[in-house]
Order: structure tokens, then C-alpha cells, then sequence
């Protein structure tokens, strides 16, 4: 069997990428690698020095190591000076089966935790500027709120987590839930969510919150997501109810009226023609003139007249 020379075994220990410390039973150095002293700033192994002063400048290193040693080889994470390891203590049996010594492996994750930072502080600025917005936002993954901004607990009194245990069909009127289904199940199946569209939902203290939703979906692979920006429009529906009871309460007023009534807009079309004024005009229940000329029923001699 061909077999590596010292100088050989030397020079591939001494270029693995990944910093290698080997320690004796006592957590003394024995050897150290280029990657493993370029780590440390170490321009030599400190071979014979045990891990507390070895590691005199990166007292983590050396808290990480012992803790290591106590657990058999587990996976521990230490930090020092602008960068990041990945530490793993490997232990060395001998043939009598006694602790001959540790293997210390350093890889040097600085790169994704510095990604996975710049992800959190981008999470948390995203998150503000989400909390800090008028309309409510739920996020769906596959049905599931994820997410739910401040605003959406103002409008309908559940807080994030109450969002998350309860679900969406839970808060929407009966009569409104077949647009869950297209939020929802569509994106399952292909479909585009609907765009946009208007809802009742139910506040936590059981009144009912009309709003306006503005849905995006999201397809990655089986994963399903749903973005839903929610505006309540509840004052709005009250001034339209509040409008129509009006109309409703004017236009029984007018129909008591003896003589007949016609109104018209500024461009001289009829909007509106009283019970009265069919009576009159002999029109029956099916004739609607709305929309037309009102001087096509004043008489040709009476026009001008009417136009002044």
C-alpha cells in the first residue's frame, strides 16, 4: 500500500482550507495549520500552550473548546474579532480506547451570518415600514396567515398571533367566504387571485368591518403566497347607506306630491320622473325615459321656450 510521506501529510494539513487545531487529552496545542493561524493572527502554533492561553485574545474560543470537550464533539458557533466560526471538537481515542486528544475544525462562516444580518435588518425595516402603514397587511402561505401588520390588528382587534391560530375564513362573513376560497385555493391550482375586491369582515368585539382588498399571489414551487393589503371602508359604507336612506326618504316625499315631477341634470337629460308624472302622461310601468332629452316631450311650439 502506497503510503504519504511526513512532508506530504505536512503540506496538505497545512493547506486544507478549513483552520485545524490538534490538542492533546489537557487541551495543550500540539499543531496548528496556516488557515488556523491565519484566523488567529498567529504568526506560530503556540504547540505545548493549553487553550486558556493559547486563545488568550479569544477567551470565546477557548470557552467554546472546554464546553466542546464536556459535550463529545458537538457543533458550537464562536465569535471573534469581525468574523465568525463554525467550531467542531472531533475526539482522539487511542487503541487502548483512552482520550488521546481533540481535533479543533474552524470554518470561518463570517459571509452567511453576515448575510443573515444584513437579512435581519432589512426584516426589521421592512417590518416598520409594514407596521407604520394606514392599511391593514396579512401574508397567507398556503392558507396559513404568517403575518398580520399593527393596522391590521386596529382594524378587526386580533393581534398577530390570534391571526395565526385563527385563520382567515374565520374572520370573514359567510356570505363572503367564496373569495377565500378564490385567495386562497386558486393560487393552488394555477388560478390569478383576485385583484381586487370589497368584503365584510368580523371585528373580535362582533361588528361587522367593511374593507377593500387588494390580493397578489406568489408561486414558488408547491409553496403558495398570498399578499393582502386590506383598507377598511367602513365610514364610506355608512355615508352610502346614510346617502340611499336619504334618496329613499326625498323620493317618498316627492311620489306624495299632487302634481307631477321631472328631474333633469345641467345637459337637459331626465333623472327622474315621479308616480305622478306617468299618470299624467299616460307612461306605463314599463317606459323608463332616464337618460333622455326631456325637450323630446315638450311640444315643438313650447321648445324654445323651454330652452330659455
Amino acid at each position: 500500500m502506497h503510503t504519504l510521506s511526513s512532508a506530504a501529510q505536512a503540506a496538505i494539513f497545512d493547506n486544507l482550507a478549513h483552520g485545524i487545531i490538534a490538542l492533546d487529552a489537557n487541551l495543550r496545542v500540539t499543531a496548528m495549520n496556516a488557515a488556523a493561524r491565519r484566523f488567529l493572527n498567529l504568526v506560530t502554533a503556540p504547540v505545548g500552550e493549553h487553550t486558556l492561553h493559547a486563545f488568550a485574545q479569544w477567551p470565546q474560543l477557548h470557552e467554546v473548546t472546554v464546553a466542546l470537550a464536556a459535550d463529545q464533539g458537538a457543533l458550537a458557533t464562536a465569535e471573534l474579532p469581525d468574523r465568525y466560526f463554525e467550531v467542531r471538537l472531533v475526539p482522539v481515542d487511542g487503541a487502548d480506547g483512552q482520550r488521546d486528544g481533540y481535533i479543533l475544525l474552524l470554518h470561518d462562516i463570517t459571509a452567511r451570518k453576515q448575510a443573515e444580518q444584513a437579512r435581519a435588518q432589512a426584516d426589521a425595516r421592512y417590518r416598520i415600514l409594514v407596521d407604520s402603514m394606514l392599511d391593514g397587511v396579512l401574508l397567507l402561505q398556503d392558507g396559513a396567515i404568517t403575518f398580520a401588520n399593527q393596522a391590521m390588528t386596529d382594524i378587526l382587534g386580533y393581534t398577530a398571533a390570534e391571526f395565526a391560530v385563527i385563520g382567515l375564513p374565520v374572520v370573514v362573513a359567510p356570505e363572503d367566504r367564496a373569495w377565500v376560497n378564490n385567495v386562497v385555493l386558486a393560487p393552488k391550482s394555477g388560478d390569478a387571485a383576485p385583484t381586487q375586491f370589497e368584503a365584510r369582515l368580523h371585528h373580535q368585539d362582533g361588528h361587522t368591518v367593511y374593507v377593500q382588498v387588494s390580493a397578489s399571489t406568489l408561486l414558488a414551487d408547491s409553496t403558495s403566497t398570498v399578499l393582502m393589503t386590506v383598507h377598511d371602508i367602513s365610514e364610506r359604507k355608512a355615508m352610502e347607506l346614510r346617502v340611499q336612506q336619504s334618496e329613499a326618504y326625498y323620493r317618498g316625499l316627492l311620489e306624495l306630491v299632487p302634481e307631477g315631477i321631472t328631474l333633469i341634470d345641467m345637459e337637459g337629460r331626465i333623472t327622474y320622473l315621479s308616480q305622478r308624472t306617468y299618470a299624467i302622461f299616460g307612461f306605463p310601468p314599463t317606459f323608463n325615459p332616464v337618460g333622455e332629452f326631456v325637450l323630446r316631450w315638450i311640444h315643438p311650439d313650447d321648445k324654445a321656450r323651454a330652452v330659455e
